[in-house]
């Protein structure tokens, strides 16, 4: 295994880190050179990890009994003409998943965390600038803390900094909720700390939505696509349960529980939870 143009599937074990197959002789190499993912790119919000896998690898390595469970559910799902594209898919899913899962948010430093925290502060302070620009003696004081905690009341002082403010945003009433979210576009909602479960979240929803093209928008959540995202997630060797990370690649009944069909309905129900 020393080819760095091949990815290595990995599987996850119970203690919730990843590692290679333990038998070699029961993992098949394929060429991804002519597979195409194309057909579900424009499902993903920001499908850019499935171009950098391609770009990065000419073959991938997957043990035969992942590939099998793959050929079984895509007979299912009448989607037999894209095995090699499905097990391309697969491996970038889990690649970019581990790459978060294993590199986690480091709360411990202070820039990491002004960075996080740059949507949520730009945010308060639009809010207070709509505040201003309704009525400007709506704000009554500005405080700054240095060495110590200093108060501006001065309602002169105040509207200056008011008014540099809205100078250097090009904010006005009329204009507000446009500009306000150009300028959000600039930074991060997403909460640094649960990189990888927003990936997941995300990951769900395109496959989601990939499942369900052919239907109507207003069309309910069933069971049996849910159960389709489910498994291309397990077989990516990524738990749809955060706290669990038990995976076992029996057979295609067996793979998704409704324990897990719940779950995965909570995640397309609960988008909020990975921003601010």
């Amino acid at each position: 295994m020393t080819n760095s143009n091949t990815y290595f599937y990995k599987e996850l074990n119970i203690n919730g880190s990843y590692q290679l197959p333990q038998n070699e002789r029961l993992i098949s190499s394929f060429n991804i050179e002519n597979s195409d993912l194309s057909f579900i790119t424009t499902f993903f919000n920001n499908p850019s990890f499935l171009e950098i896998f391609k770009s990065n690898y000419s073959s991938i390595a997957i043990s035969n009994r992942t590939t099998v469970l793959i050929d079984y559910l895509l007979k299912r799902y009448h989607l037999e003409d894209k095995k090699l594209d499905f097990y391309v898919l697969v491996c970038s899913i889990q690649k970019e998943y581990i790459t978060l899962y294993e590199t986690p948010f480091d709360n411990s430093d202070r820039m990491n965390i002004d960075f996080q925290n740059l949507y949520k502060d730009v945010t308060m302070l639009l809010k207070i600038i709509r505040t201003y620009l309704l009525d400007a003696n709506n704000i009554q004081a500005i405080s700054i803390k240095t060495d110590s905690n200093t108060t501006f009341k001065n309602m002169f002082f105040i509207r200056d900094i008011m008014d540099a403010l809205i100078f250097k945003y090009g904010l006005t009433l009329e204009n507000f909720d446009v500009k306000k979210q150009l300028i959000l576009d600039n930074y991060h909602p997403q909460k640094f700390s649960l990189l990888d479960e927003y990936f997941k979240y995300e990951t769900i929803l395109g496959l989601y939505d990939f499942i369900i093209r052919e239907k109507q928008s207003n069309a309910k959540i069933s069971n049996r696509d849910l159960r389709f995202v489910g498994s291309i997630l397990h077989l990516s060797q990524i738990s749809i349960n955060a706290k669990s990370y038990e995976i076992i690649l029996t057979d295609l009944k067996n793979l998704v529980s409704l324990s897990d069909i719940n779950n995965l309905r909570n995640y397309l129900k609960r988008p909020d939870r990975y921003t601010f």
